[in-house]
């Protein structure tokens, strides 16, 4: 924490309460001061083994305690979305190193590192505003606008995935993206935390387009396929 103070003698918090008890119970100076001492010592080891204690509980991030079953997760579809009331500054600043922000995600596309982040930030506010969610097929990233929609593959097993950057980071030099539990564990790359991959921002216009464009020849499809089984069963009851 940036206020916080470092204690250099633990027992020092205790000086008051514990001078006054030795003053009016010991009565000879050498013995008040080899009590001070043995008191401060105490409380110094007492305080150290409670400090110890609580950095033995530090929560660290990592997957849900039950199954997901990513399969039943869709992509994140694009669509066309006004830029988020936060987290679109010029510029800002993390650890010293500064970020400017994209004005545009079109023609975007870069290879690097992804990594995953899951329950420790699950429901917490990202920088766009939006609660983050683990089970949503979501991202972070430093530089693009938020929020942007890209597709993101894994050069190592050639799995795909479409996922809406909502949020900032990783802060790490070597990592281009993070993504959200469940995106990770489409692209199944949980097991070694992080994957080479390439990233590729959609554009959701053209991307409503072919969406829109390919419904209608799948249906064309397979209406003409059903007219076509109609006819074969009206011919085999002519037979009979």
């Amino acid at each position: 924490m940036g206020n916080a103070r470092t204690v250099r003698n633990p027992g020092a918090l205790f000086a008051p309460g514990v001078r006054y008890f030795i003053r009016y119970t010991l009565p000879g100076c050498k013995e008040r001061t080899r009590a001070t001492h043995y008191v401060y010592r105490i409380l110094a080891l007492l305080l150290f083994a409670v400090l110890l204690s609580s950095c033995s509980h530090v929560r660290r991030d990592g997957p849900p305690n039950f199954y997901v079953d990513e399969t039943k997760i869709p992509n994140a579809v694009p669509k066309a979305e006004p830029l988020a009331k936060y987290g679109n500054m010029k510029k800002y600043y993390v650890n010293g190193q500064c970020y400017r922000v994209m004005k545009t995600s079109k023609h975007y596309s870069a290879t690097g590192i992804a990594s995953w982040y899951g329950t420790m930030f699950h429901s917490r506010r990202t920088s766009s505003g939006e609660p983050y969610n683990m089970l949503a097929m979501t991202a972070a990233h430093k530089t693009l606008p938020l929020p942007t929609y890209v597709r993101v593959t894994n050069l190592n097993n050639h799995r795909e995935i479409i996922v809406k950057v909502n949020d900032r980071g990783p802060f790490k030099s070597n990592r281009i993206i993070d993504l959200s539990y469940v995106a990770a564990k489409k692209l199944g790359m949980l097991g070694r935390g992080t994957a080479h991959v390439r990233v590729t921002a959609i554009d959701p216009y053209s991307f409503g387009r072919k969406f829109m464009v390919a419904s209608k020849s799948h249906k064309r499809k397979h209406s003409v396929a059903s007219r076509k089984r109609h006819k074969r069963l009206i011919a085999m009851k002519g037979e009979f």
